[in-house]
């Protein structure tokens, strides 16, 4: 079974990338979506983290607020370290989990699709990269859209991430996501079809 890295910086559009590649019938691990569950109340993780960063990260139905949790780390190397240390070998259980379980399902090919896989070092050992891009200017202005945040926590949420250059440096597929969504899915598509092929060979 070969394995392909989905990654971009925050705003890229990776997210997108990731649903055309599944529906083309490639199974996609969404890592960041295990980590958001990974924090759910009642789990091991939950604790720590409430623990380590105080209740003020709790929103009023005592779930993890995402973006309180990000003002505290994103501005503090240390204390996203000790975060990333919570909860990403939990993560990367459940995604090996995962891998086992398609791998007996006989899936040519899976992708792991996640924001921080180089900088986690979880790329290593995998069969290709596909790095998803935009101009900086399209990235704030997409996650201000999305999130109502304002420009400055989406730069600081692109500081605490690898620079898009040296990410790209590392791909095997790199998709400049700066057009329309059609020309997004087009070459995401393209993608999946050279994945396919490339998981047969």
């Amino acid at each position: 079974m070969a394995v392909y890295g989905l990654t971009g910086g925050i705003g890229s559009g990776k997210s997108e990338v990731a649903r055309v590649l599944g529906g083309a019938g490639i199974p996609v691990i969404q890592a960041d979506h295990i980590a958001r569950d990974q924090l759910r109340p009642g789990t091991a993780a939950y604790d720590e983290v409430v623990e380590a960063f105080g209740e003020g990260i709790l929103g009023p139905d005592r779930e993890v607020d995402r973006r309180a949790l990000a003002a505290v780390v994103f501005g503090d190397r240390e204390k996203l370290e000790r975060l990333n240390a919570m909860t990403h070998p939990r993560v990367m259980k459940d995604v090996h989990r995962r891998l086992g379980l398609l791998a007996g399902m006989g899936h040519p090919v899976v992708v792991i699709e996640a924001a921080l896989l180089l900088e986690s070092g979880a790329h290593e050992g995998l069969d290709g990269l596909v790095v998803v891009t935009a101009p900086e200017f399209l990235r704030v202005q997409r996650v201000v859209d999305r999130d109502g945040v304002s420009a400055g926590e989406v730069r600081g949420r692109m500081a605490a991430q690898l620079p898009q250059a040296d990410k790209a440096a590392r791909a095997d597929w790199i998709i400049e996501n700066d057009a329309g969504l059609s020309e997004l899915r087009e070459a995401a598509a393209g993608v999946a079809v050279d994945m396919v092929r490339r998981g047969s060979d």
